[in-house]
């Protein structure tokens, strides 16, 4: 099961701007622990459609996650990670199939998390590696207010993801892709989503996929390197 790659980082850039416009929209204005949670519910609505055409024998899939609606209050729905795509089952006869049946197998598995700090980062990344799951994305915030620190940030994690993904191989292939994207993160007074036009490099998401001698970039149209 592969992502469309192309599709795959439109989808998260399509999911920071519908996001930032949400938030510049709303009123009072919103925590950045909800503008984490709106990305975080539009990552997996803009991803919908690009999981659902690789499930296989065209099965069904069902997301569960959290959302974030335009009225702003957070709706519960998650199980066990932030996003996951899964094929149900209804193991008893007696179990209503209009109502959603229970994970028997998950096709794509998502973490995000906003906070650039290693302890953050790693434990919400470790989740994946004790997920089966055929495809796993993490999607890591960043909040370098230079372009070559946050190259090098980058670098960093994904020199770290590709030893711990490396040393947790299984039998079963598994397909790595790794985002990274602004944090919402207070810094002074306002979130770093009011700032983002100071800090271009940030005013994008990058996405990156694993094979066997490390992470390649993914760049699609209007994020070419500079």
């Amino acid at each position: 099961m592969k992502l469309d790659l192309l599709a795959l980082s439109e989808s998260l850039r399509s999911a920071l701007v519908s996001s930032r416009n949400w938030a510049n929209a709303t009123e009072p204005e919103p925590s950045n622990s909800l503008r984490s949670s709106r990305f975080c519910s539009e990552v997996g609505k803009k991803m919908e459609h690009l999981v659902q055409a690789t499930s296989a024998g065209g099965a069904k899939l069902r997301r569960r996650q959290i959302s974030v609606p335009e009225s702003g209050p957070r709706v519960a729905g998650e199980w066990l990670l932030d996003i996951v795509w899964t094929q149900d089952c209804w193991p008893d006869s007696r179990m209503n199939k209009d109502l959603p049946g229970i994970p028997e197998k998950i096709y794509c598995a998502l973490e995000c998390e906003s906070n650039t700090s290693s302890r953050a980062f790693f434990t919400d990344f470790s989740k994946l590696l004790h997920v089966l799951s055929p495809v796993k994305v993490f999607l890591g915030g960043l909040n370098q207010k230079t372009e070559k620190a946050t190259r090098e940030y980058i670098a960093l994690r994904l020199e770290q993801v590709y030893k711990l993904a490396k040393s947790m191989e299984t039998q079963d292939p598994t397909e790595w892709y790794v985002g990274f994207w602004p944090s919402p993160k207070k810094d002074g007074q306002t979130s770093m989503w009011d700032q983002l036009q100071s800090f271009p490099h940030l005013d994008r998401t990058y996405l990156y996929y694993m094979s066997d001698n490390g992470f390649h970039e993914v760049v699609a149209l209007g994020q070419e390197k500079p």
